[in-house]
């Protein structure tokens, strides 16, 4: 018996180191379009992005794996890095272009070395310069022209939340009505973290007029006649339909109206780390990206404030 359990625990060992074995051979023969469906998985449910950001990413993606193949992900190295920046150059692509192509790239290459698909050393893939991003987003009196020309009660409550908390789309339609206290209400953003974002009154009057307008026991903050949950789909299509109906001089959409409420508070003096926290961004480079420099009016009076060579003493 005892010689039988040796030959048991001997045989396990061996079951157990080919499995491991294989385990590594099929980790190591890995490829670009067996690894991708899982990354799209991983944005969605574990980073949290909406369908549009999912998108964004296959776009960047695709160009690589049309250009370089369908590689292993161990073969991946920062030589194939150079030499995709080098097809890329050869195209003639825009530098933003080629920021986003990398920067999508990378992202992913990230996703597979934390599987143990690759050993490359991520930090070593670099992006090209560009200067700041031109921001788009409404004057005040495109603002009020806009709304002013919403009928409808649940969208005009829609676009009131939007320009009241910032919220990206997909944390939009995620909200719920337990998630509303007096005027906080919490959000969940990316990477499934929670913020607290404030509704105005003009936005609760409007939200409470819709609600108390609602029949059904579905907890979502905003749904469809139905009675589902309103989708983000959908929204973007309301946003399209109305922009050509009314005939609207400026491109509009939800993230547009969230540009917008973040240009406003920087326009008005706002401290961008007061930005960066309300926005929900990830560090404050984004929040420095899109709104530091937009206001140079902003930066005269700072300057004429704050430098004065005539002053009577510095400390040193």
């Amino acid at each position: 018996m005892e010689t039988s359990r040796i030959y048991a625990s001997m045989e396990g060992r061996e079951e157990r180191k080919r499995s491991l074995i294989n385990n590594m051979e099929g980790k190591n023969n890995m490829k670009i379009s067996q690894a991708l469906p899982q990354f799209f998985q991983w944005l969605q449910f574990q980073r949290n992005d909406n369908e549009v950001t999912v998108k964004w990413y296959k776009r960047a993606i695709n160009p690589f794996v049309k250009a370089m193949g369908d590689l292993k992900l161990s073969e991946i190295s920062q030589k194939t890095i150079w030499a995709w920046k080098q097809k890329m150059e050869e195209k003639k692509l825009s530098e933003n272009t080629k920021r986003h192509y990398i920067r999508g790239l990378k992202v992913f290459l990230i996703f597979c070395k934390e599987m143990g698909w690759t050993k490359m050393d991520i930090k070593k893939i670099t992006l090209p310069k560009v200067g700041i991003r031109k921001v788009l987003y409404l004057q005040n009196s495109e603002v009020r022209m806009w709304l002013d020309s919403i009928k409808d009660l649940r969208f005009r409550a829609i676009n009131e939340m939007f320009l009241s908390t910032g919220a990206r789309l997909k944390e939009l339609v995620g909200m719920n009505r337990t998630d509303l206290q007096g005027d906080e209400i919490k959000i969940l953003g990316k990477n499934n973290k929670e913020r607290i974002v404030f509704v105005n009154p003009q936005a609760k009057k409007w939200l409470d007029r819709y609600l108390r307008r609602r029949q059904d026991n579905n907890p979502a903050m905003f749904v469809l006649d139905s009675g589902e949950r309103i989708t983000t789909g959908i929204i973007e299509n309301w946003f399209w339909h109305h922009r050509k109906e009314i005939n609207f001089p400026q491109k509009i959409s939800p993230h547009i109206l969230r540009h917008t409420v973040g240009s406003n508070m920087s326009h008005n003096g706002c401290d961008i780390t007061f930005i960066k926290d309300y926005l929900g961004h990830a560090n404050i480079q984004i929040t420095d990206q899109f709104y530091r420099g937009q206001n140079n009016g902003k930066l005269k009076e700072a300057l004429y404030k704050y430098l004065n060579f005539n002053s009577k003493s510095l400390l040193r």
